[in-house]
């Protein structure tokens, strides 16, 4: 299986949206086409803000992912975030998931990132053990935020 992340450009977002749309309701968030279409824009015209591949295998889209970055005095300097994860239902148990994640963690140790942070929900044990296996741990935090 030949398994390769490509980045993604504005002639790919409604494949994106669509994704995102099945991705929303399985993680059971809000999906606000207009708001994530203009998000999507935003991201694809900013690469400081963070970056999105699309998941091929054997050259058919499986998924995307969604890189941001931060910067953190605690975690040692630039640290991204992986925002969004997805892998279509039947690409997965496939090893796609791993190598997609071998792969942003060796583009984000060549552009100088040095922490990766991610977020599963707890239902996700699939996820959650995908990202054990690969070093990824839990913290002892509580990830809170503000809408504003």
């Amino acid at each position: 299986m030949n398994i390769n992340s490509k980045a993604a450009d504005h002639e790919e977002i409604n494949e994106i949206i669509e994704m995102m749309n099945i991705f929303y309701q399985h993680e059971q968030l809000e999906f606000n086409h207009e708001k994530n279409l203009k998000i999507v824009h935003e991201l694809l015209n900013n690469s400081d803000l963070g970056k999105i591949w699309l998941i091929q295998s054997n050259n058919e889209t499986a998924g995307y992912l969604i890189l941001t970055y931060g910067f953190s005095v605690e975690y040692g300097g630039r640290f991204a975030l992986i925002d969004e994860f997805y892998i279509k239902q039947e690409f997965r148990n496939k090893g796609i998931g791993t190598e997609t994640l071998k792969f942003v963690e060796e583009n984000c140790k060549a552009n100088g990132v040095e922490t990766i942070h991610l977020q599963v929900k707890n239902f996700n044990s699939s996820a959650k053990k995908l990202y054990a296996a690969l070093g990824y741990e839990e913290i002892d935090r509580i990830f809170m935020r503000k809408c504003i």
